[in-house]
């Protein structure tokens, strides 16, 4: 049983972790559940996945969470956030708070140890830090003419 708990736990983590890596890379719009079927994530995954990011807009623009669930089930993220006027890299801050706080809840819970959830964090930071070098190397490729933005656009697109 706490072995597939653990499982759980674990595959909780890596969907939270591609979810910010994708908010970070500020991925084109791809719609709730394009990634679902691709990756078989399980529904847990999805559900904690919107959550988190339904608390994290309300704590943002101080509306109800349940407005906001019923918003993102409505339209797809990026709308969201523009309607709240709010900025990608405040919502990625807000999300990885929140999966920080949350792999420290697993971790007090007994279902992730300190080093896996240190394992965890770390490659978590490596994607972020990654794509954001990858956005910052593309972006400059495009202001100095080097790409064109049909190809930066391509580079942008996750595979």
């Amino acid at each position: 049983m706490k072995r597939n708990l653990l499982i759980t736990a674990v595959a909780l983590v890596f969907g939270l972790t591609l979810y910010l890596s994708a908010v970070a890379a500020n991925s084109p719009d791809q719609g709730p559940g394009t990634r679902q079927g691709r990756a078989g994530a399980h529904p847990l995954l999805r559900l904690v996945r919107e959550n988190m990011a339904a608390q994290t807009i309300a704590g943002l623009t101080n509306q109800p969470v349940d407005t906001i669930r019923k918003q993102l089930e409505e339209q797809h993220l990026p709308g969201v956030l523009s309607q709240y006027q709010i900025d990608r890299k405040a919502f990625a801050d807000g999300m990885r708070t929140r999966f920080q706080s949350l792999l420290g809840q697993l971790s007090n819970d007994g279902y992730l140890t300190a080093d896996q959830k240190n394992q965890i964090l770390a490659q978590a930071e490596q994607r972020f830090q990654r794509r954001a070098l990858m956005k910052g190397l593309i972006d400059k490729g495009v202001s100095d003419g080097t790409i064109t933005p049909d190809q930066a656009d391509t580079l942008k697109k996750r595979q």
